[in-house]
């Protein structure tokens, strides 16, 4: 039996968390958000979150954790503090966003926006084509991060992705 997806929200304080004594933008949230359930799409075919990705101007967003944060707008979140919500995920979950957080913890806000609106990417395809405000299609998020899965794994020598979590990838 599969387990329930989860709220988006419950990712984005997850992330906060995280992210505890870092600034941290609305930008770098909503990213994040979907850059967790791109790689839980592309590790397991199976979605993270429990809400559509839509194509923003800035790239993919999830629109209720953008609507949540907005008001900060690219300034740092503050006066609001993230939630560990480690005993609620899996251990599947807990290591996406554990991995996740890893890999991009370094990254400022405009260059995670940037890595998820380049050409070829799911939102590229679907804001080309469609305009903004319109639902990314799950298979294409999981065939995009199954593939880039396959690329690091084939990657001699291994890039520093993998120190973040082995059995991940």
């Amino acid at each position: 039996m599969s387990r329930k997806q989860l709220p988006a929200s419950t990712v984005a304080a997850h992330i906060l968390s995280l992210r505890s004594g870092r600034d941290t933008t609305p930008l770098h949230i909503v990213k994040l958000v979907y850059l967790c359930h791109g790689w839980m799409l592309g590790l397991k075919n199976q979605p993270l979150i429990d809400e559509p990705i839509v194509t923003g101007r800035y790239g993919p967003i999830v629109q209720s954790v953008f609507d949540e944060y907005k008001r900060f707008g690219d300034g740092p979140i503050v006066g609001v503090k993230g939630v560990d919500h480690t005993a609620d995920l899996s251990d599947l979950e807990s290591s996406v966003l554990t991995f996740v957080h890893m890999i991009y913890e370094d990254y400022a806000d405009t260059e995670l926006s940037a890595m998820t609106h380049e050409p070829e990417t799911p939102w590229s395809e679907v804001y080309h084509n469609e305009g903004l405000g319109v639902e990314i299609p799950q298979k294409l998020i999981a065939d995009h991060y199954a593939k880039m899965i396959v690329d690091i794994r084939n990657a001699e020598p291994a890039p520093d992705v993998r120190k973040a979590d082995a059995d991940i990838v």
